[in-house]
């Protein structure tokens, strides 16, 4: 059983191979109108950093004459922002605009432009700083309430993200956050001929997670399942130690995602991960 668990780890730390607020160099956002031809209540909005566009999806309450809080979300390697649409359409439904994004070269999927072979947690976090700066910049958009929430090495990312950018961030909420990932490269990273030398895991030799994300003075909402063979809840029970705000959920039985579009493995845990994140953006926006 062990030696399975090394394996997937092993598995799991090879394909996720593949800061300073930085300026958002221009904005692209389509018409006022869902996208052409759909029922979508989104609408397409491209950030370009660096020469590189960052390909994403805003989604907009209805009209109001008041600016509104929004949640920016990162997503789980080796998939795109689709698997953040479903939390998406929860959060504009309680009148909070949500943009979600696909990291540059964050898998073979992305429709974001760079490679997965130059892609590192922390191009991911210039991806997402980038992205911050403009949505703080929309007209609709309170940029004093504006929260990052990011799934497993989303989560990491949004971390680190927000430790970085402090003041532009009011809260964090991380589903299974992937603070392993440093410890998974530096224990296995060498034992992958012809992958230590990548970025992903060169960057991350000697990174200490928690001595960064510590920086962050917001309040931090964690969700994570006991059962989680990928990242163990551990890790977060470590982070709510590091963090002085934070609200640490387990929820018994769930694995590695919580519902279908995040790949929950063994159980459907939608309904009550969703919960914990209704209740933190009640706390800090509706009260």
């Amino acid at each position: 059983m062990k030696k399975t668990f090394v394996l997937i780890s092993l598995l799991f730390a090879f394909l996720l191979t593949a800061c300073v607020c930085s300026k958002a160099e221009k904005l692209i956002e389509s018409s006022d109108t869902a996208v052409s031809g759909t029922d979508e209540p989104f609408r397409e909005m491209c950030v370009i950093r660096d020469g590189m566009s960052i390909f994403g999806r805003i989604y907009v309450p209805a009209e109001t004459a008041e600016k509104l809080p929004a949640v920016i979300l990162s997503h789980s390697a080796n998939v795109t922002s689709d698997s953040m649409k479903s939390y998406c359409e929860r959060i504009a439904a309680r009148g909070v605009v949500a943009y979600a994004f696909d990291f540059c070269g964050g898998s073979k999927d992305s429709r974001s432009d760079g490679d997965e072979a130059d892609m590192t947690v922390f191009t991911e976090a210039e991806d997402l700083k980038a992205v911050l700066e403009a949505v703080s910049e929309l007209e609709y958009v309170d940029s004093e309430n504006i929260f990052l929430f990011g799934t497993s090495q989303g989560g990491l990312v949004s971390a680190i993200t927000a430790a970085e950018c402090s003041s532009a961030v009011k809260g964090l909420i991380l589903f299974y956050p992937g603070f392993n990932i440093a410890d998974m490269v530096q224990k296995y990273g060498g034992l992958m001929p012809g992958n230590a030398e990548t970025p992903f895991i060169s960057t991350l030799v000697d990174y200490d997670v928690y001595e960064q994300i510590g920086n962050f003075e917001g309040d931090v909402l964690i969700v994570h399942g006991t059962k989680d063979f990928i990242v163990p809840y551990s890790y977060s029970e470590k982070a709510a130690e590091v963090y002085n705000n934070c609200e640490l959920h387990l929820i018994e039985g769930a694995s590695h995602g919580f519902n279908a579009e995040n790949y929950a493995i063994f159980g459907d845990y939608d309904e009550e991960s969703w919960r914990y994140v209704e209740n933190f953006l009640a706390k800090h926006l509706f009260e």
